[in-house]
C-alpha cells in the first residue's frame, strides 16, 4: 500500500477525474474538499480525528499543511522524526499502516456501497487490529522455529503443493508439481475473483487437480498449505 501512496498510483477521485470525467471528485468522508491523496488520508477532519484517537496523540494541524509522501517518510523514520522510542518504532509503523488501509476501505465502504462509520469507531476497530497484531508478533517470538521439510511422493506419483493469497480485490493461486526425486515438472499461477480463505485453498486445490490431469498425470498426492 505504501509504494502504491508514494508513487501516486492510488485511484482517488482527482486521479480517476484525469483520465475519465465522474460525477463528483469530493471526499465522501466529509464532502468538503477534493478527494486527493493528501486529503483522504491526512487533511480530511474525519481522517484527522482518527491519527488524533491514536496510542500516540497526533495532531496533524500542529505538524502544518504536510504531504503524504512526507507522512510515509515519517513512518518509515519515526524514531527520528517523532521522538518515539526504540521499542515504539515498530508499534507505531504497526498501526500507522493499519490506520492508513483503514481509512481507504472505509472511504471504498461509504463511496460504493453507501455504509457510513465514525471515527471513534473505526478508531476502535484500529485498534483492536492493532492489538491482535501485538499479540501475534509476541506469540511467535515465543514460538519454536519449525522448518518446513518437502516430503517426496511415492514413486511414480506426482505431488501438488499450492499456495494461496486472499486480497480485498483478487485472489491469487500458485500451484507446482514435482515428481518423487524432487524434480519440478510444471508451475502455474492464476487469479480468481476475491472471496474467504476457505474458498480460496479449495479453487486452488481443484485447480491443482485440473492443471495435472491437463498434463497428463494421473497419480496425484495434492498438499496445501492449510
Amino acid at each position: 500500500m505504501l509504494w502504491k501512496i508514494a508513487w501516486g498510483v492510488f485511484p482517488t477521485c482527482v486521479v480517476i477525474n484525469n483520465r475519465f470525467s465522474i460525477p463528483s471528485i469530493d471526499c465522501c468522508l466529509c464532502e468538503n474538499a477534493p478527494e486527493t491523496l493528501d486529503h483522504i488520508f491526512l487533511q480530511c477532519d474525519w481522517a484527522s480525528q482518527i491519527w488524533l484517537l491514536a496510542p500516540w496523540p497526533l495532531n496533524l494541524q500542529n505538524m502544518g499543511n504536510i504531504s503524504i509522501f512526507v507522512w510515509i517518510k515519517i513512518i518509515l523514520n519515526p524514531k527520528g522524526l517523532l521522538g518515539l522510542d526504540d521499542c515504539d518504532v515498530k508499534y507505531f509503523q504497526l498501526y500507522a499502516l493499519i490506520v492508513l488501509d483503514q481509512i481507504w476501505i472505509t472511504r471504498n465502504k461509504t463511496r460504493f456501497e453507501g455504509k457510513s462509520s465514525n471515527p471513534l469507531e473505526l478508531s476502535r476497530q484500529i485498534l483492536r487490529s492493532y492489538e491482535e497484531h501485538k499479540q501475534a508478533w509476541k506469540d511467535n517470538l515465543h514460538s519454536p522455529i519449525r522448518k518446513a521439510i518437502w516430503k517426496s511422493p511415492p514413486y511414480g506419483w506426482v505431488k501438488l503443493n499450492f499456495d494461496v493469497a486472499i486480497r480485498e480485490e483478487k485472489t491469487s493461486l500458485a500451484i507446482v508439481g514435482r515428481d518423487d526425486k524432487g524434480e519440478l515438472l510444471f508451475a502455474w499461477a492464476e487469479q480468481i475473483e476475491p472471496g474467504s480463505p476457505l474458498v480460496g485453498e479449495a479453487k486452488a486445490a481443484f485447480c491443482a487437480i485440473k492443471r495435472a490431469i491437463e498434463n497428463g498425470f494421473s497419480k496425484i498426492i495434492v498438499e496445501g498449505d492449510a
